[in-house]
């Protein structure tokens, strides 16, 4: 199943652009707008992560308030990426503003914790 022009164009109401990689067609590039990052952090600022590490349940809510975070949208569609056989795998990527701010911090590295622990949640 091949992105179409009609899905590109859903996906980017929602915050997030799904292209294929430049070099691999393969590699879907997902890319996630500053807008559905601060509406994940604002959704989830109130669980540290020794909360999501000691209650179990948390990792699920966390998944949740991302996809929440993109109308319910960027799970199906990493779901779709994994199962179909002509693509199969995602690269995830911040917008290139998001990245242009990017210092190595710990309170970023606590965010990319919390994000990628609601990634794997969400495709899990």
């Amino acid at each position: 199943m091949r992105l179409e022009t009609k899905d590109a164009e859903v996906t980017a109401q929602h915050a997030f652009t799904v292209q294929p990689h430049p070099t691999n067609p393969r590699l879907q590039v997902v890319t996630l707008a500053r807008s559905l990052l601060e509406k994940f952090n604002d959704l989830t600022c109130e669980w540290d992560l020794q909360s999501i590490e000691y209650k179990p349940f948390l990792r699920f809510a966390v998944a949740d308030a991302l996809d929440k975070a993109s109308d319910y949208q960027l799970g199906s569609q990493l779901k779709r990426i994994i199962d179909d056989r002509d693509q199969g795998a995602f690269l995830l990527e911040a917008d290139k503003d998001v990245q242009a701010e990017f210092e190595d911090t710990e309170t970023q590295r606590r965010y990319f914790v919390k994000l990628s622990t609601a990634i794997s949640h969400l495709i899990g």
